[in-house]
């Protein structure tokens, strides 16, 4: 089987997985009392469409085959992305009756030896690395198409999907999570202490400040009921435990490792990212060590699904006829 074709039996489950993405956005919206403001939303996911199109126009031509993988893929995983970014409003409207877990969190780093602001204050006295580690914390953005297009390029098809289905498990893990365990950040738990860190978190004008404050602001409103339009302008990272950030950190190392010249700059670039995971995203350590966690989690459940899904009966067929053949019964095949 051809890499193209082995990805054309597997896009099953992915588009399975987004109808299934879609119908719970649907009721946990209703449940929630949520809506959505759609055309701010269908304005910046263009480049989804864009994707989307390529891949429709180019779906039974046979010219161009990684370019019609290339595409599907794309527009799977910014759908994917952008459906379990919309399910954190209505998990984070969910959390209400259960307390924020920052104190538990905290104290959890403190058992392991870590000290939040400590490490924070220390990484504040180097600006250079600062910026380096800022970098590697916003590739976020740019990792996952970079990654799509090297598997396919790289003929990782296997890959590829077990990539996107740990993805969608990885967000339903990290959101189901969330209800239970909501927490305002660190940024939000040390309040003054942490605002005194101005290379990190400069006064006016960064928009990790921004995102951090909106974070902190959307929760609360999602919790008591004051915030319930979702749109372009309101989205945001609304998770501290797990860390999606540390989720996808690890997801793209271990996507990487099998490509020949990404797997450096992959390590090195994730491993950076989990660095500034605590001061950029705000996170406690125990929120990185989970996010590990469920991705172990989901790329050996992706793994095994599509294990199960590459057993079919034809494959045992010819096996069948040579025992029924070895014992007389040639019938039992067919």
């Amino acid at each position: 089987m051809s890499g193209t074709e082995l990805w054309q039996s597997g896009r099953s489950i992915l588009h399975g997985a987004l109808a299934f993405q879609a119908a719970v956005l649907v009721l946990s919206y209703i449940i929630a009392g949520l809506t959505i403001d759609l055309l701010s939303i269908a304005l910046i996911l263009l480049p989804l469409f864009v994707c989307a199109g390529v891949a429709f126009a180019y779906r039974n031509r046979t010219d161009a085959p990684k370019l019609a993988v290339s595409a599907e893929a794309a527009a799977i995983l910014l759908t994917m992305l952008s459906l379990g970014t919309l399910i954190t409003y209505a998990a984070g409207a969910a959390s209400f009756p259960f307390a924020y877990s920052d104190a538990e969190l905290h104290a959890a780093d403190l058992k392991i030896g870590f000290d939040w602001l400590s490490y924070a204050r220390t990484i504040n006295e180097y600006p250079l690395l600062c910026w380096i580690l800022k970098l590697a914390y916003n590739s976020f953005n740019l990792q996952p198409l970079l990654l799509l297009a090297a598997l396919i390029l790289a003929n990782q098809f296997a890959r590829l999907r077990v990539f996107l289905l740990a993805m969608f498990i990885a967000l339903a893990v990290t959101s189901i999570i969330f209800i239970f365990f909501p927490a305002i950040s660190a940024y939000g738990h040390f309040g003054a202490a942490a605002r005194q860190l101005t290379v990190i978190y400069p006064p006016e004008g960064d928009v990790h400040i921004t995102i951090l404050k909106q974070h902190i602001a959307f929760l609360e409103g999602l919790r008591d009921g004051s915030f319930r339009q979702v749109s372009a302008q309101t989205l945001t990272g609304l998770i501290t435990f797990p860390s999606f950030h540390a989720v996808v950190a690890c997801l793209f190392m271990w996507a990487a490792w099998t490509v020949r010249g990404l797997r450096t700059a992959a390590l090195v670039t994730n491993v950076l990212m989990l660095a500034a995971s605590p001061l950029f995203g705000a996170h406690y350590l125990v929120d990185l060590f989970a996010g590990a966690a469920v991705t172990t989690f989901s790329v050996i459940l992706a793994s095994a699904i599509y294990a199960r899904e590459a057993v079919s009966p034809s494959q045992y067929l010819p096996r069948l006829v040579r025992f029924g053949r070895r014992t007389g019964n040639a019938g039992v095949a067919g």
